[in-house]
């Protein structure tokens, strides 16, 4: 069988995506020798160092922009390429809407976050391009049951929509290239480094650990480190929440070696007020770093002790767990550590989503 991941995707890194995208190859093409997988970037995407890595091992294509570019570039792929399966990720809905009148592939489209609350208008244009589209799909594949339930209150199809759990490549995290990422100079030790992401800052909920540390910062010698793909614009949103740019805080650009940065850090602040599916909670459980993750339904994961680790939405309860795991005794903080790893390791492993994908793709 021939498949193409088609990856609206153009960061500088590739991170935990192209991890999983890798892996996601390799399965299939280990499964049987006749498979073949291809994948699809943007023009942008040709210049970065993972799609020169990709290039090494396959083939990879780029698409122009535009909706009837896009539209024209899928169809002539799946109709030269005789396409068994074309998997869509972060492109909009309407990119394929000519391959499956015209070709015998099957299209899949991957929702990686719930859909946002809409105005009567927006619903009502929507509810037309889902009328346009869905008749397109194979089958909208979910992130998580929270990502489902947002689409079906959408009015997309619940017979359309699947539930896909994503899952994670550890292996990128095994290696360690940093002994201290952290260390400066000039810092002052102890020193309880925070990390936060923030390029989307108010859907993360930076403005809420900002404003939740910041009582205790001088107390619990706390610098917050806030990784970004928009530095300017993040310093800019920082000192709209706190009227300056506080010493406390540091902006750096997202990075390959955030492994590191996990194992070297006192917390992983994870307060979103939207998510798909988090994957930094889960990387940050298995490098050995607390979690603080609000509880919003894509960030339950019914695991042990995980009211310990989950906060309530205010400022106020993401302060007292913040505060739990910096007063907890160090040898109870390691066993639950552990036990928090090892979850995450039998519950989002990439094996069973590589599984779980290729029944959708075959059945």
């Amino acid at each position: 069988m021939k498949f193409a991941q088609a990856c609206w995707y153009t960061p500088d890194y590739g991170g935990t995506f192209i991890a999983n995208m890798t892996a996601l190859r390799d399965w299939i093409e280990s499964r049987d020798a006749s498979n073949e997988v291809i994948f699809v970037f943007p023009e942008a995407a040709a210049t970065r160092a993972w799609c020169h890595e990709l290039q090494q091992h396959g083939r990879v294509l780029f698409c122009p922009s535009g909706y009837a570019a896009i539209n024209r570039f899928f169809y002539r792929l799946c109709r030269d390429e005789h396409l068994d399966v074309l998997h869509l990720h972060f492109f909009d809905i309407r990119s394929t809407v000519w391959v499956k009148p015209f070709t015998h592939t099957r299209v899949f489209y991957h929702m990686h976050s719930s859909m946002p609350p809409m105005g009567t208008k927006r619903r009502v244009l929507n509810r037309i391009k889902n009328a346009l589209c869905l008749p397109t799909v194979t089958r909208v594949l979910c992130c998580s049951q929270a990502v489902k339930d947002s689409l079906v209150a959408a009015h997309y199809p619940a017979s359309k929509c699947a539930v896909v759990i994503n899952r994670l490549n550890y292996k990128r995290f095994d290696a360690v290239a940093l002994s201290d990422p952290f260390l400066q100079a000039d810092a002052p030790q102890p020193q309880n480094n925070f990390i936060i992401f923030g390029t989307h800052f108010h859907r993360k909920g930076v403005d809420l650990a900002l404003k939740a540390i910041e009582p205790i910062v001088d107390e619990y010698n706390i610098v917050l480190h806030i990784f970004t793909n928009t530095l300017e614009k993040t310093w800019n949103d920082v000192t709209a929440v706190m009227g300056n740019r506080p010493a406390w805080v540091q902006v750096h650009p997202t990075t390959e070696h955030i492994a590191d940065y996990y194992r070297a850090s006192s917390l992983l602040l994870s307060p979103s007020r939207n998510e798909g599916f988090c994957y930094a909670n889960f990387e940050a459980m298995y490098c050995l770093c607390p979690v603080v993750k609000t509880n919003i339904p894509s960030m339950v994961y019914d695991i042990e002790n995980e009211e310990e680790i989950t906060f309530d939405g205010s400022i106020e309860d993401l302060r007292e767990h913040i505060l739990h795991f910096l007063t907890m005794p160090k040898e109870e903080l390691d066993q639950k550590l552990h036990q928090w790893k090892q979850e995450a390791v039998n519950k989002f492993s990439i094996e069973r989503w590589c599984e779980e994908l290729y029944h959708h793709y075959t059945t």
